[in-house]
């Protein structure tokens, strides 16, 4: 990973404490920080200076559009020495990803149940983010968080795109194991529902 854009202690936009990084990606990087300002823990979302900052304010809108417990909540978004970044709600909780690859390592599989258990409320995210004209665009089990309290969260939403214009000029992208066969294949038109 690289390096840290955000100190440990270092007080972004004279609000928010930088905590503990939380984790990153080719596009930025996630920090568990405390609003000063509320007395609460948050998380800072912080892209690579040298991207487009159209990417995370894109990012930070569809959050916001999507009013869904399933999606989390944007609090703000802004630049601190200049690095873009948005300040959401901070999650607690472990990826899909990470509970698969534990209950995998103990032989075991999911039941059905617990594979409903999250495959139904993230088919609700899905369709509230849908209905806010969004596509996702990178659905994937590192991107669910199954969060205290039996709450599913679809997160990153790093390459969303409106949803009618996935395939009208903008590049593929998401990960390849958990792309739809029609985004692959390029065979969605806008027109498509």
């Amino acid at each position: 990973m690289r390096d840290r854009l955000f100190a440990r202690g270092e007080v972004v936009s004279g609000q928010y404490e930088v905590r503990d990084l939380l984790g990153g990606g080719s596009m930025g990087q996630v920090y568990e920080a405390h609003d000063l300002a509320l007395n609460r823990r948050v998380a800072l979302k912080a892209a690579f200076p040298h991207l487009d900052r159209a990417l995370i304010r894109r990012e930070a809108q569809c959050l916001a559009a999507v009013r869904h417990h399933g999606v989390v909540s944007v609090h703000t978004i802004g630049e601190h020495q200049g690095v873009p970044y948005f300040v959401m709600e901070r999650l607690y909780g472990v990826s899909l990803e990470d509970h698969m690859n534990a209950v995998f390592a103990e032989g075991e599989l999911l039941t059905l149940a617990e594979a409903l258990s999250v495959l139904v409320p993230l088919a609700d995210v899905l369709a509230a983010v849908h209905a806010a004209g969004v596509a996702h665009r990178d659905v994937k089990p590192a991107n669910v968080m199954l969060v205290v309290g039996e709450r599913v969260v679809l997160t990153d939403f790093g390459v969303v795109a409106p949803e009618f214009s996935v395939v009208s000029g903008l590049p593929v992208v998401g990960t390849l194991e958990y792309m739809a066969p029609e985004t692959i294949a390029g065979t969605t038109s806008p027109g498509d529902a």
